[in-house]
């Protein structure tokens, strides 16, 4: 039988999309579908510079995250501080962007994904570290 950890990696490898709740100026939640890896005990996505889950992190980084495998089981659901990560800030930002490419696209559409994520400047990174996962 598998550990919750195992459990976990095993749903991170998949292409499954995973939901991220931030939250807006007025409190209520502001729920994403979003491609996401993991990489050194931390997750990531991309995203705009000027998009809206971004305006609500730079108010409150404090999120939550879900990710369901689509029979329904396993899930996991993860809350954390969410940190914004430009190209600059991050010395593996292109791994990990490859990483969310490869894992997320099909070769056809590789090379124009890696180029728009890496030589656009308003694309950058998120990081979050998981505070708890559960269930656990």
């Amino acid at each position: 039988m598998l550990s919750d950890n195992e459990k976990f990696a095993k749903l991170m490898s998949k292409d499954f999309v995973a939901t991220l709740s931030s939250y807006t100026i007025a409190g209520y939640p502001h729920m994403v579908p979003l491609w996401i890896v993991d990489h050194q005990d931390k997750v990531y996505f991309s995203t705009y510079d000027h998009s809206v889950k971004l305006k609500n992190l730079r108010r409150n980084n404090k999120i939550g995250l879900s990710i369901v495998h689509p029979s329904g089981m396993p899930y996991f659901s993860l809350y954390g501080d969410a940190i914004i990560k430009k190209q600059v800030d991050l010395s593996d930002y292109e791994e990990i962007v490859t990483k969310i490419v490869k894992k997320y696209m099909s070769q056809d559409q590789f090379v124009d994904g890696i180029d728009e994520r890496m030589s656009n400047p308003s694309r950058v990174l998120v990081e979050i570290s998981p505070l708890k996962i559960f269930p656990k």
